[in-house]
């Protein structure tokens, strides 16, 4: 896709996330509209417009949106969350209670074992049967086995098979790739090559074991502004005004190519759209963010804050690890100690954390 065309599909996700915060549901539901005409293989657009049609109470229209979301990414967390809520409320709740078990599964293959447990206790509110009874026996036996040892494994297993088995989620929050740049790796090189840890590190890169491998993001977030998941119904107008404002500051920088400061200016608005519960926004700011300044260590943070907020501990332990890396091949002391305190703060006697950065 052509930049112009990529100009003109971010430009209608941002303008659609704001008009959500502002409660604009229905000019939200027209931007959305728009980018999902611009980028129609992509999911979140259509995710987007799902969760603005969940909270308008056009649940049925909302099921048709989620629909093809899910054809693009079938393990696309937004949209398999705002399923299962708009089959809630059809009352479709056997149907309902399958969507939420594999948003259980999606969590349990993410390492999110308190959420995925509320899942399938969930689902087996829903519609009760005995499988789903033994998942929520497993997934108890799997938080109880962790909280003892953080090392133990991923999944409850029973005849070998860990609940939940299957491929990760690989389009959670996509990522627009720069032309030419791959958009998926392996997994973390061992060369030492600052390139390779900044692949890994720029959302776009899949990281394994995670659900956010087409990796946070897009425009997007674990959770999409629109419903279905973080906007909390009734924003903040001057959280919304003051994100605003900052992303209007980034391009005014941008233009007089002030690179630094239309940095610093996007992370502050990443911030502002958290706050606000707004992680699509808050990614979209991210990626911008990224485009700019792969290697900034400001950025990484805040997109560490962003999974820490979603509840997506073990990718924000990940990117803490790759930052360190990066660090290590030619940070500041500043920054080192900087991302060692976060590390202190919120992984405290994480093993994966014996040398922090």
């Amino acid at each position: 896709m052509s930049d112009p065309l990529f100009e003109r599909y971010k430009e209608a996700l941002k303008a659609g996330h704001v008009a959500v915060l502002q409660g604009r549901l229905e000019d939200a539901l027209e931007q959305y509209r728009t980018a999902s005409a611009i980028a129609a293989e992509r999911p979140l657009p259509h995710a987007s417009m799902g969760g603005v049609l969940l909270r308008l109470g056009r649940a049925e229209e909302a099921l048709a949106c989620y629909a093809r979301a899910l054809e693009r990414a079938p393990d696309y967390e937004v949209a398999v969350a705002g399923r299962a809520e708009a089959l809630v409320a059809v009352a479709r709740n056997a149907e309902a209670a399958d969507a939420i078990e594999r948003l259980a599964e999606i969590r349990l293959i993410a390492g999110q074992h308190e959420e995925a447990r509320e899942a399938f206790r969930r689902a087996l509110a829903l519609h009760d049967t005995d499988s789903r009874r033994r998942n929520v026996e497993r997934v108890e036996r799997l938080v109880e086995e962790r909280a003892v040892s953080p090392g133990a494994v991923r999944g409850a297993e029973e005849g070998g098979q860990p609940v939940g088995a299957g491929p990760a989620a690989a389009d959670q929050a996509p990522s627009w790739p720069a032309q030419g740049e791959e958009t998926t790796a392996p997994g973390p090189r061992d060369d030492g090559r600052a390139t390779d840890v900044l692949r890994l590190m720029i959302p776009g890169a899949a990281v394994a074991g995670t659900a956010e491998s087409e990796a946070s993001k897009e425009v997007a977030g674990a959770t999409e502004p629109a419903g279905g998941a973080a906007v909390a119904e009734e924003a903040a107008p001057s959280a919304a005004a003051g994100a605003e404002a900052l992303l209007a500051e980034a391009e005014r920088h941008t233009a007089a190519g002030e690179t630094e400061a239309a940095v610093d200016a996007l992370v502050r608005a990443a911030d502002a759209f958290l706050g606000a519960d707004a992680t699509d926004a808050a990614t979209d700011a991210c990626q911008r963010a990224l485009e700019l300044a792969p290697g900034s260590p400001e950025v990484h943070l805040a997109l560490v804050r962003l999974y820490l907020a979603t509840g997506s501990r073990d990718l924000a332990a990940e990117k803490l690890l790759l930052l360190g890396r990066l660090l290590d091949l030619g940070g500041t002391a500043a920054d080192r100690a900087r991302v060692a305190a976060v590390i202190r703060e919120t992984f405290p006697g994480d093993p994966r954390f014996d040398t922090p950065a």
